[in-house]
């Protein structure tokens, strides 16, 4: 199945984002936990997330704040935030509450989503609810299967605000980046490499981070591929095993691990002949880059 890309597609950015996601494919597969979640969940899910949002009065272009590890919750607090017309704040689970703080205080958000254990730490900010999303949390995972409400179909609108990105200078605060970009970026990339709904595509960084976000997440879900999460800490062999046992085809990866990746990759105990691209973050020396390529026989690729 090729996958055809329409930037004139109707509706806003969320719902452009998802346009190529069959149903019943696996949009999701936690490698750390071995849930699976279906694009239709994942929908409904953010849905959600929408419906509790706009009972909470958040208007069109509001922050939200949007706290998690790589999962189907964060997914669906972030697109439940577009899909509400909101603007997406992502924070890094592990900043300290000054660093959240003095974000949340330059955006004016008023509205966290968050995880069950990252939810005490909104005391002291200017956030004013804060709904915790996933098992144990206001939204557990069944009722966030059971959908909401929401209007959609409102046009994708160039300049509009869709994602705050912090820039880790206090001074600067966070990046913009509007509806435009968001959409623009997602399907260059998905272009860029190939990503169709036959793609297995490992993500290794983080949702919140502009890379885990833009390069990985969102390019992956506007091809309709199937993404496969790691957990917060795995091993070069953990990295190896999810490849065999997901049929990975792209694979994003941090410069550091495709070192180690290549000397794991060397016991020869592992099959990875699913992989077709692998991709790394930033600058990698030549030569890792060309033994990496050799030792998996595919293209690896700065980006």
């Amino acid at each position: 199945m090729t996958v055809v890309f329409d930037n004139s597609s109707p509706g806003d950015v969320a719902d452009i984002l998802w346009s190529n996601g069959m149903a019943d494919n696996v949009g999701l597969i936690e490698h750390g936990t071995g849930r699976t979640y279906r694009c239709h969940e994942l929908r409904s899910a953010a849905e959600r997330v929408a419906a509790e949002l706009r009972s909470l009065g958040l208007r069109s272009c509001e922050p939200v704040a949007v706290v998690g590890d790589n999962g189907a919750e964060f997914m669906a607090a972030y697109h439940g935030t577009l899909l509400a017309g909101g603007v997406a704040q992502p924070l890094d689970p592990h900043g300290t509450k000054a660093e959240w703080r003095s974000q949340l205080e330059n955006s004016g958000a008023l509205v966290a989503l968050s995880t069950t254990s990252t939810r005490q730490r909104f005391t002291e900010t200017p956030v004013a609810h804060v709904v915790a999303v996933g098992d144990g949390g206001d939204l557990g995972w069944d009722e966030l299967l059971e959908g909401g409400t929401v209007h959609f179909g409102s046009p994708l609108v160039r300049e509009r605000p869709a994602v705050l990105l912090s820039t880790g200078d206090p001074a600067s605060g966070y990046s913009l980046l509007t509806q435009h970009t968001v959409v623009t970026t997602a399907t260059r990339t998905a272009r860029l490499h190939g990503l169709t709904a036959h793609d297995v595509v490992l993500c290794t960084t983080p949702f919140w981070d502009s890379y885990g976000m833009c390069v990985v997440m969102n390019p992956a879900m506007r091809a309709g591929s199937t993404l496969v999460t790691m957990p917060n800490r795995f091993s070069a062999t953990d990295l190896l095993r999810a490849v065999e046992l997901h049929r990975i085809t792209v694979a994003y990866l941090a410069p550091p691990l495709l070192v180690d990746l290549v000397r794991e990759a060397g016991t020869g105990h592992h099959d990875t002949s699913s992989l077709r691209l692998v991709c790394s973050r930033g600058e990698v020396p030549r030569e890792v880059a060309e033994t990496c390529s050799a030792r998996f026989g595919v293209p690896v690729v700065e980006r």
